[in-house]
């Protein structure tokens, strides 16, 4: 019986032939450079510029050490297998470093370059944890940084930090009362979808608005010709810069909603009134 059934499926002929062809199912072979470069994970362009500068930073201050002190630090320290030289030269360096026009870093930035360290270290396959009280390797390490910020904030030093500005509703009211936003022209009609799509969806950057499509937006109901409180739009994000889209990222995706506001006080400010939708 089995063996009349495993004959039965083997006769079946196939809908579309296993073998390559021009139509063929999968991708051409990828070439090891390529599959180095996919190894590395998805890392936002934002993160590659600040990789970049942390390693340049390491490096000026490599050299310049090198060249005023004859205790030589390891060129290739952030590959080293001894935790004891890694954690030496660390500590040298967070005491150390400064901006180009000599001032301290402030905190923040420091934790943000020994970061980028931990995870040049980790891509050389080394099991260190710089940050962690756990690993008892790098606790003078700790130390130090905790001493160099304790000094840092009795200086100032980063205690104020920069933001962008809070646009009150008042700002925003003369925004579209004097003509920079509205819905009569090209350009303020521009900036008000720009300000409105930002403002609503929660977007963190100039990527994010630039990666924009229409597909990611839909209204409910279809029809344009309802407009009342119950009339939204929803937003489906496709990627920023906390989520990736990576699998870890797969049940994390953001869904925005925004309302029909018809008692706004200024015509055209509701984002789904029929002059802007």
């Amino acid at each position: 019986m089995k063996r009349a059934a495993l004959e039965q499926i083997s006769s079946v002929p196939l809908k579309r032939p296993l073998v390559l062809g021009p139509n063929r199912r999968f991708l051409p072979p990828i070439t090891t450079e390529e599959a180095t470069e996919k190894a590395k994970g998805a890392v936002p362009a934002n993160m590659k510029l600040a990789n970049k500068w942390a390693l340049r930073t390491f490096q000026s201050w490599v050299s310049f050490r090198n060249s005023m002190s004859e205790e030589k630090v390891p060129e290739d320290l952030l590959a080293c297998k001894n935790s004891e030289v890694v954690c030496y030269w660390l500590c040298r360096f967070v005491s150390e470093a400064r901006k180009e026009n000599r001032e301290p870093y402030p905190s923040a930035t420091i934790r943000s370059l020994l970061a980028v360290y931990q995870r040049i270290l980790q891509d050389n396959k080394l099991d260190y944890h710089l940050f962690s009280k756990n690993d008892f390797r790098f606790r003078e390490l700790q130390n130090t940084i905790d001493s160099v910020c304790v000094t840092l904030r009795k200086e100032g030093v980063g205690a104020i930090r920069k933001a962008a500005a809070v646009i009150t509703k008042e700002d925003e009211q003369l925004l579209w009362s004097s003509g920079v936003m509205g819905t009569d022209s090209p350009w303020p009609l521009l900036h008000a979808v720009f300000y409105t799509v930002g403002l609503s969806f929660t977007l963190r950057g100039g990527q994010e608005h630039r990666d924009l499509t229409i597909e990611q937006f839909r209204r409910f109901p279809q029809d344009h010709g309802v407009y009342n409180e119950d009339t939204y739009y929803q937003y489906v994000e496709h990627g920023s810069k906390s989520y990736q889209g990576r699998l870890s990222d797969l049940d994390s995706n953001k869904v925005s909603y925004i309302y029909a506001q018809p008692d706004y006080s200024i015509p055209g400010m509701c984002p789904l009134s029929s002059t802007i939708d």
